[in-house]
Formats: structure tokens, C-alpha cells, sequence
């Protein structure tokens, strides 16, 4: 019997809660898939120094495509993609932000840091890409 126990923290708002957990590849590469102009964006916007590394700032920055991310973000987070459309248009924001601050903790707690993190993301991209023929 394998023992494994995933790390995770719950998300509360008034008398409801969710449990959330760090985001595996697969749930990386959906993502990076949905979001690959605005994740493009926010990593050379990391590199030069632009964007703080905080779910608020990278909440302004995305704008209007903020809900449609965060969604998907918390949606893997909670292992339950099927309902991004009400995390990401229902949710209050203190509680959107709440909950993407914990699965980036979750996440990168593993990774090795945001920088690892921000390499993983590009070299997972950089292999999304369309293949010259």
C-alpha cells in the first residue's frame, strides 16, 4: 500500500470551504494551453522586474481575462476543471486570491521556488509549440 499524502489547504468563505492542492503538469500544461498569450505576457513581465510575485498583481495585470484564469487555476487546484466558469465568475475576489495564494504555495512548495517554477513553465511552452515542418 502506498503512503502518500498530498498536501492541502482549505479555502473558507462564509460557512462554505473547498480543499485545494499544487497543480501537477497535467493540470500545468491545460493551463498553459487556455492561457498562453497572457502567461507569455506575465513571465516577460517576471523577468524584467514589472510584476510583483503576488496573486494581486498578477490578478490587475491579467484584467478582464483575470476570472477565465483564475477559474481554470483554482478549478485544477481543486481538482474539479469541470466548475473554472464558477471559480472564476462567483467566487468573491478576497477568496479568488485566497485560494491562488495557497495552490502557488502548494505548488511550488515542490518546485523549488517561483524561478523553477518560471523555468518549467517556459520549457513546458517552448514544447507546446507548433513544430516547423
Amino acid at each position: 500500500m502506498l503512503d502518500l499524502v498530498i498536501p492541502s489547504e482549505t479555502v473558507k468563505f462564509g460557512d462554505h470551504s473547498f480543499e485545494v492542492r499544487g497543480l501537477s503538469l497535467t493540470h500545468m500544461i491545460a493551463i498553459i494551453r487556455a492561457h498562453r498569450v497572457e502567461l507569455e505576457r506575465l513571465y516577460a513581465m517576471s523577468i524584467t522586474g514589472e510584476l510583483q510575485a503576488n496573486a494581486e498583481a498578477v490578478a490587475l495585470s491579467l484584467g478582464d481575462r483575470f476570472g477565465s484564469f483564475a477559474g481554470m487555476v483554482i478549478s485544477h487546484g481543486a481538482r474539479m476543471p469541470a466548475l473554472a466558469e464558477t471559480f472564476g465568475n462567483e467566487l468573491p475576489f478576497p477568496v479568488q486570491i485566497d485560494a491562488l495564494e495557497k495552490i502557488a504555495m502548494l505548488t511550488l512548495s515542490n518546485e523549488g521556488g517561483l524561478e523553477k517554477l518560471m523555468e518549467t513553465v517556459v520549457r513546458v511552452l517552448s514544447n507546446l509549440q507548433p513544430r516547423k515542418t
